[in-house]
């Protein structure tokens, strides 16, 4: 689970690297070839569901930014730890008057 996210961080300033010294083509062709993989995936996924096929679309975010998305929220929270940053769960204010079923009075709708 570390090893993982560094790599990947790793390999996208190699990928930035090569962009810039021209050989942007081949990095789209492989892209393209992982996010076909990718969406064929998820249209086995989606028909086995029997799901909208409209969600295939969505299946290219994965190789894109959902991943590194994921990767950058795993380093931030093994710097958190390592850092023996306090961490604590967070308070909810409720706003307005809350109705719970101890809190509601029966009526009786039946009139005789």
């Amino acid at each position: 689970m570390i090893f993982v996210p560094f790599v990947s961080l790793v390999s996208l300033i190699v990928i930035f690297f090569v962009v810039l010294t021209g050989y942007a083509l081949q990095v789209l062709i492989v892209m393209a070839v992982f996010m076909l993989i990718q969406a064929t995936y998820s249209f086995l996924a989606i028909q086995m569901d029997d799901e909208d096929l409209k969600l295939v679309v969505f299946s290219p975010l994965f190789v894109v930014g959902y991943k590194e998305l994921r990767n950058f929220i795993k380093i931030k929270s093994l710097f958190d730890i390592f850092s023996r940053r306090e961490m604590k769960w967070g308070t909810l204010t409720r706003v307005g008057t809350p109705e719970t079923k101890s809190t509601i009075k029966p009526t009786n709708s039946i009139r005789h």
